[in-house]
């Protein structure tokens, strides 16, 4: 997916000044088809996503859902409620929408976030919310935290719950929450094995700055939780083959600025522009191959199973494959020679797609994943910016139209929707499908 989450829910805030209509298109079964709703899809301000099913926020504040009925692509009963909606947060197969009186309303799948009605009289003064794969946990203003859905993946926090009092944000895994707290202690929760449970590291969760999951998505797998310590130094626990165990990389786990991660390890950027990886070996914790390569990097980026290193020079080192054997985009041999310029590197679950100075793309990993571009070479020009479900990408140009490639199915053909493709301001992506918010 284009964005990494950092085990936190994700939500857009793109304010559109104009009128906004939503075109969709990819797998009909994942809100590629919003014919329903179209007449309902104007003034729309930002569009949201579960694994199959999109929400539109309208500038009126209220809210036009579409796509699989169990994911949350119908809102019809909770419509009344929909009103002075702020943002929208979202499980796998719910959503929840966060209103400008800190009340909030729900909708989708009951068991996975769907159904809050044995809290509701607790969801007020609602400052944010984070969510598992089937569980939501919302911030009250007052630190205090609110949980529902799944019960073992972190929809019950009654064993935790005197602690989680000045609670300044929320991590997630799939399955687990991680609660910062103001004075730099941490609080977890949900399936013990996958970062519910800190209580082998706890002496050390102390002065905490933030905390990274290998989460990419509410519908991604990931077990393990990193947290980053205000002296550089990092604490990890969870599935320790997928990255909750560092012990073998913990002596060079200094000052440590960012983190980065795919499903199966973690990839710390030093202040130095080193990189340290760990957890799974072949999906991108072992980095040894390419380890002397690994300087002035400026940002890391990944797939489900590989990183992708840009450096300071505009260059490209990545590493990691598939379980598969499948490359999967860990190996840029092919295109290495074009990977100069590059400015940003957006990702579909096996394949890389960087965006270069000059608006010009290189792509490689699995071709029917979106690592093939050249039935659309010659059109990916002046790009803007790039997009991506877990297996297609969608290009949008300076000009406001839009180039897409990958999996047909899932996004990478927008010929029926084409020709209204203009004066494209900004796409948005579920697991399978694109929405696009046009201008006028």
């Amino acid at each position: 997916m284009t964005a990494t989450l950092d085990g936190q829910s994700a939500s857009a805030n793109l304010t559109v000044t104009n009128q906004g209509t939503a075109i969709t298109w990819g797998s009909v079964l994942q809100g590629g088809d919003s014919n329903a709703v179209q007449p309902l899809l104007t003034n729309v301000r930002t569009i949201f996503s579960t694994s199959t099913a999109f929400a539109a926020l309208k500038l009126d504040g209220t809210v036009v859902s579409w796509g699989a009925e169990s994911s949350g692509g119908n809102s019809n009963a909770e419509q009344p409620l929909l009103t002075n909606v702020r943002t929208i947060f979202s499980t796998m197969d719910a959503f929840a929408a966060l209103k400008l009186d800190g009340t909030v309303v729900t909708w989708g799948t009951a068991s996975q976030g769907g159904d809050s009605n044995a809290v509701q009289p607790l969801l007020t003064n609602v400052q944010s919310i984070f969510s598992t794969s089937t569980a939501f946990a919302a911030l009250k203003q007052d630190g205090t935290v609110v949980t529902w859905g799944t019960a073992s993946q972190g929809g019950d926090s009654s064993a935790v719950q005197p602690l989680l009092v000045n609670v300044q944000s929320i991590f997630s895994t799939s399955t687990a929450f991680a609660a910062l707290k103001q004075d730099g202690t941490v609080v977890t929760w949900g399936t013990a094995s996958q970062g519910g449970d800190s209580s082998a590291v706890q002496p050390l969760l102390t002065n905490v700055r933030t905390i990274f999951s290998n989460m990419q998505t509410v519908f991604s797998a990931s077990t393990s939780f990193a947290a980053l310590k205000q002296d550089g130094t990092v604490v990890t626990w969870g599935t320790a083959s997928q990255g909750g165990d560092s012990s073998a990389v913990q002596p060079l786990l200094t000052n440590v600025q960012t983190i980065s991660s795919n499903s199966w390890a973690f990839a710390a950027l030093k202040q130095d522009g080193t990189v340290v990886t760990w957890g799974t070996a072949l999906q991108g914790g072992n980095s040894s191959a390419v380890q002397t390569q690994l300087t002035n990097v400026r940002a890391i980026f990944n797939n489900r199973y590989t990183f992708a290193a840009l450096k300071s020079d505009g260059t490209v080192v990545t590493w990691g494959r598939a379980p598969s054997g499948d490359p999967a985009g860990g190996n840029s041999s092919a295109v290495q020679a074009q990977l100069t310029s590059v400015q940003t590197i957006s990702s579909s679950n096996l394949a890389f797609a960087a965006l270069k100075q000059d608006g010009t793309v290189v792509t490689w990993g699995t071709a029917s994943q979106g690592g093939d571009t050249t039935a659309v070479q010659a059109r990916l020009t002046n790009v803007r910016a790039i997009f991506s479900t877990s297996a297609a990408f969608a290009a949008l140009k300076q000009d406001g139209t839009v180039v897409t490639w990958g999996s047909v199915s899932l996004g990478g053909d927008g010929s029926a929707v084409q020709a209204q493709l203009t004066n494209v301001q900004t796409i948005f992506s579920g697991n399978g499908a694109f929405a696009a918010l046009i201008g006028p």
